[in-house]
């Protein structure tokens, strides 16, 4: 008969630090970090895809087989990132003036919780119809089943006497969930408002948590519900690099394992400083 040998304590340790890495996989923001976000023409510009909490991140698991989009948006034109498979996650040189906006996508990522991390992090991220309508159906003491995707963009600036309209910051560029500034950072200066919209599958979010953080202070979050246009306006008190979040779940279609799909949509850009 077989008999099991007590575990030491290195391998109990394993366990415990695995069963508790994983809910936080989904709960950690995820963004895009650039090499520089002003950039002389012509400059080349390394992608790092960070993941973590309070602007405070480390590399993302990265696999190009499961990118469903990486690209840089100009004025003129759209071309896809080269793919680094490491960190940096990719690289570009960005030949025109101007904004440029850089997008990426992932395909879903399946994830299971138990019921009070589930319930948990739906709170901490302004779910509330998640709970209610789990609520609803009897569920809120089952698993959590959910598949979630990854959706951020960047924008850049690219100096120059000759650059193109910049209008297209507010812009879709098809992500899945997507933040839309209707200002270009680029051209304002700290301390300034902005106004941010959230899409999802091109059509407004209401009643969705959208956050605002700037890395010199991350711990200063500004917390706004989207309107009945998706839209949330923040006060941008100081330059530097701002992070602007925002989550939203749906009903999974039928047929698949997971209950729901989830969207994460991130936006960074540097906010220059006022005089």
């Amino acid at each position: 008969m077989f008999t099991e040998k007590p575990r030491t304590p290195y391998v109990w340790l394993c366990l415990v630090l695995m069963l508790f890495s994983v809910p936080f996989a989904v709960a950690h923001d995820y963004w895009i970090e650039p090499s520089n976000f002003q950039l002389e023409p012509a400059g080349r510009v390394l992608f790092y895809l960070r993941v973590g909490e309070n602007f405070n991140g480390a590399p993302a698991t990265f696999s190009i087989a499961r990118v469903k989009r990486f690209h840089v948006d100009s004025a003129t034109r759209q071309f896809e990132v080269l793919p680094l498979q490491r960190d940096p996650a990719g690289m570009a040189r960005l030949m025109e003036s101007g904004l440029q906006v850089v997008s990426f996508e992932n395909m879903p990522t399946y994830l299971e919780l138990p019921a009070d991390r589930f319930n948990s992090y739906l709170r901490a991220e302004g779910l509330e119809s998640i709970l209610e309508a789990r609520h609803e159906a009897e569920a809120s003491d089952q698993p959590g089943k959910e598949a979630y995707s990854r959706c951020a963009k960047s924008l850049l600036w690219v100096d120059g006497d000759n650059a193109a309209e910049d209008s297209h910051h507010n812009k879709p560029v098809g992500l899945t969930l997507e933040l839309l500034p209707e200002s270009n950072p680029y051209r304002m200066t700290a301390p300034t408002p902005l106004t941010v919209q959230l899409l999802y599958e091109g059509q407004p979010v209401t009643g969705a948590l959208v956050m605002a953080l700037n890395k010199s202070a991350p711990n200063e979050v500004q917390r706004v519900q989207s309107g009945l246009d998706g839209r949330t306006e923040f006060n941008l008190r100081r330059g530097g690099l701002w992070l602007v979040k925002a989550v939203h779940m749906v009903p999974a279609a039928a047929a698949v394992p997971e209950d729901w799909r989830s969207y994460w949509a991130s936006l960074t850009f540097e906010l220059p400083a006022g005089p």
